[in-house]
C-alpha cells in the first residue's frame, strides 16, 4: 500500500529497547524521517494518560510543540464534567485537522484462543493484557 502511493519504504520491526532511540526525546539530529505503525490502546477511554506524551512540547514521544495546545491539555487534564468532554474534543480536533499529528490506521482484530479446560472470558482488553488471576482450570 505504501507503494502505491509513491512511498518507497523499508519495513523494520523492532523490539522496545530499540524502538525508544527512534520514538522518545531527543530525537536523533539528522535522522531519516520515520513512519510508525503502532497499536496503541487506551482501553481505560481516558486521553490524559496518553495525550500529554504524544502531542504536548514536553511530551517524550511528541514531534510537535503548540504553547496553546499544551495549555488546553493542562486545563483538560484537571476538569471535569462537560467542561472536561469540551477541552478534549477541542485537544482532538487540533491534533487531527489543524496539527494532523497522526493517521489512523484501524486493524483491530484480537485473537485469543481458550482451551474448554480453562476457565477465562476474553475482554477488550485482552489484546493489550491479560491478568493471570483472572485465569482457572475447570
Amino acid at each position: 500500500m505504501y507503494k502505491a502511493v509513491g512511498l518507497n519504504v523499508e519495513l523494520r520491526v523492532v523490539e522496545v529497547g530499540e524502538w525508544v532511540q527512534f520514538n522518545a526525546k531527543p530525537f536523533k539530529e539528522g535522522r531519516d524521517p520515520i513512519i510508525f505503525q503502532h497499536m496503541h490502546d487506551n482501553n481505560k477511554g481516558d486521553p490524559v494518560f496518553s495525550v500529554f506524551n504524544k502531542y504536548a512540547c514536553g511530551g517524550t514521544g511528541s514531534t510537535h510543540c503548540n504553547p496553546e495546545l499544551d495549555k488546553l491539555i493542562a486545563k483538560a487534564s484537571v476538569a471535569t464534567g462537560q467542561e472536561r468532554t469540551d477541552s478534549w474534543k477541542e485537544i482532538f480536533r487540533i491534533v487531527y485537522e489543524d496539527m494532523a499529528a497522526d493517521v489512523w490506521l484501524y486493524h483491530m482484530v484480537g485473537y485469543a484462543r481458550v482451551n474448554p479446560r480453562i476457565d477465562f472470558k476474553p475482554t477488550m482488553a485482552t489484546n493489550s493484557e491479560i491478568h493471570i488471576e483472572d485465569i482457572a482450570f475447570k
